[in-house]
């Protein structure tokens, strides 16, 4: 979305970061900066489309031109698990310019699992799949 004339909204970015923060979550076997991923069945391996992003801190630091090629990156910083088994899903990222440059950065919470419907269909029976270097959920074959 154009905001001044020839640069991004800052909207834009803010958004593209929260869906960050909330997909980055929600990825099975997801490590944990510094640490080795997740083994099958240990806690945490979720579904896609199961919890939501509740907290979005992000920092606008530079103009991003309408066409610039950018560079999305994040981490997951630490999770908590409370006693009714909702995970909270701390999230780090940044949007980066060729020249390694930050244009927006931001700290993420995302809880995990958490319903987001009631209807029983083909998008709530959605799963990972697992391919050579790739993970897509399965609703890309809906």
């Amino acid at each position: 979305a154009e905001s001044h004339r020839g640069l991004c909204h800052g909207g834009a970015m803010t958004s593209l970061m929260d869906d960050l923060c909330g997909h980055i979550a929600f990825l099975p076997n997801a490590p944990v900066d510094g640490q080795n991923a997740r083994v099958d069945g240990e806690a945490g391996a979720r579904a896609p489309w199961c919890g939501c992003t509740a907290q979005v801190d992000v920092a606008l630091k530079k103009p991003v031109k309408v066409g610039d090629v950018l560079k999305l990156s994040g981490t997951i910083t630490g999770r908590e698990t409370n006693k009714k088994g909702l995970e909270k899903v701390h999230v780090h990222a940044a949007l980066t310019g060729e020249d390694a440059s930050v244009y927006c950065d931001v700290k993420g919470l995302s809880i995990t699992p958490v319903p987001m419907h009631t209807i029983e269909d083909d998008v709530s029976r959605r799963e990972w799949i697992e391919g050579e270097r790739v993970l897509r959920d399965s609703g890309w074959l809906l």
